[in-house]
């Protein structure tokens, strides 16, 4: 059969080839030779077989891309409607081909432009500018799809966090991008939901939350969050029976901001000491005796941090004692969702200013999707071991005595 179509291509190229022509008129010629021989060997091939005879009816006009544009070819049918050309499958495939590539290069935070630079030597095929950009917003049936989509009924954690990027609607706005990620008892992260909101808030929470209840999320033994705006009431009202960490990197992060530079290490060392992370003999006790001595100890230097690390809010900032010792320095922070958050940044920075809400949303999925196919859908062996195990034992797997230690 190989050899067959090897000689068909090579009459195909002899036709076109008896009178000097434009390249793309050599190529339509080639084609429309190439499709009409192939059907002559269908339909002789069909004439030896008993169901009902088949013969050619005509041509119907299709697109396939070229070189410089698209090819304009006539293409021969079948009175039964059977008849496939194979060159119509390759450029078909081709054709799919070039633009998984566009996508692909488009969400590694490549310009529209760099795009098309990249694919008209491999594919021979131009790719402008706007034709990434519609090819990306055909995606957004499949983001929105994505995001109403049904969720476990319960996650070990939730990890939550907002990013800033600028949008219009009627004006240009620096609008909040929350991004929400599930952790699953054996370690391996799903992102649960997107959403923008013009401003933080807990009305804005509240939506989310509600969203992902609403979706089948119905219990999470831990939330993780920076200390955002209205989050600790929100996450009260909406999983009452959660514990909230709150995130201690993007705590000392801002403290440390207002420290002088020759004073930051020991500053940051202090810090650390405070929670002592690696001890598996702390308590909630012993953090707060650790707190009041960091506290006066650098009152001078910072004066706000009385009201930066309040004593009533200790619950939230050492929430991870609840849980085993082994995991505790995967959940005293947001850093999971920072890594995404990055990837985000990395793929948004080209834009000054979306047009519209869901162009942003649909590039935002489009990084969120390329990014959670990696590492973060395999397990990791300290949450396999040592938090699966207690949803399999418990409904509730967190302790009834915060400093039990495992």
């Amino acid at each position: 059969m190989a050899k067959a179509y090897q000689v068909m291509l090579e009459t195909a190229i002899k036709e076109a080839q008896k009178e000097p022509k434009g390249f793309d008129v050599l190529m339509v010629e080639v084609f429309e030779t190439f499709m009409k021989l192939e059907r002559e060997m269908f339909l002789e091939k069909s004439q030896n077989k008993k169901e009902e005879k088949n013969k050619g009816n005509g041509f119907y006009e299709r697109y396939i891309p070229s070189f410089h544009g698209a090819l304009h070819l006539k293409v021969p049918r079948d009175r039964l409607g059977v008849f496939k050309p194979l060159m119509l499958e390759v450029a078909r495939k081709q054709s799919d081909a070039c633009s998984e590539l566009a996508i692909a290069l488009y969400t590694k935070g490549l310009s529209t432009r760099s795009v098309e630079e990249i694919i008209r030597p491999i594919f021979g095929e131009r790719m402008s500018p706007s034709k990434v950009s519609e090819l990306a917003q055909r995606l957004q049936p499949i983001r929105e799809a994505w995001q109403q989509r049904l969720l476990s009924e319960e996650y070990f954690a939730i990890q939550i966090d907002a990013i800033r990027l600028h949008v219009r609607r009627e004006t240009v706005y620096h609008e909040a991008c929350f991004v929400v990620m599930g952790i699953k008892p054996d370690g391996r992260r799903e992102i649960l939901g997107l959403y923008l909101f013009p401003e933080e808030g807990s009305h804005a929470w509240r939506e989310v939350f509600q969203n992902l209840i609403d979706r089948g999320l119905k219990k999470t033994s831990l939330v993780i969050s920076d200390e955002l705006t209205g989050i600790i009431d929100a996450v009260h009202e909406y999983y009452p029976s959660a514990q909230h960490q709150i995130c201690l990197v993007h705590r000392k992060r801002n403290l440390i901001n207002h420290i002088r530079s020759d004073q930051k290490q020991a500053f940051s060392d202090d810090f650390n000491t405070v929670f002592a992370l690696d001890d598996m003999n702390n308590s909630l006790e012993a953090i707060e005796v650790r707190l009041e001595s960091f506290i006066k100890k650098w009152k001078k230097s910072l004066p706000k941090i009385t009201t930066s690390l309040e004593a009533d809010k200790l619950q939230y900032y050492a929430a991870f004692l609840h849980f085993p010792f082994q995991v505790r320095r995967m959940i005293y922070t947001t850093n999971w969702i920072e890594r995404l958050n990055r990837q985000i940044r990395k793929v948004t920075k080209r834009v000054a200013a979306f047009p519209s809400p869901d162009s942003l949303l649909n590039l935002v999925y489009m990084a969120i999707d390329q990014f959670q196919k990696g590492s973060y859908n395999r397990h990791i062996p300290a949450f396999y071991q040592y938090v699966k195990p207690l949803y399999e034992q418990s409904c509730n797997p967190i302790p009834p005595n915060p400093d039990t230690i495992f």
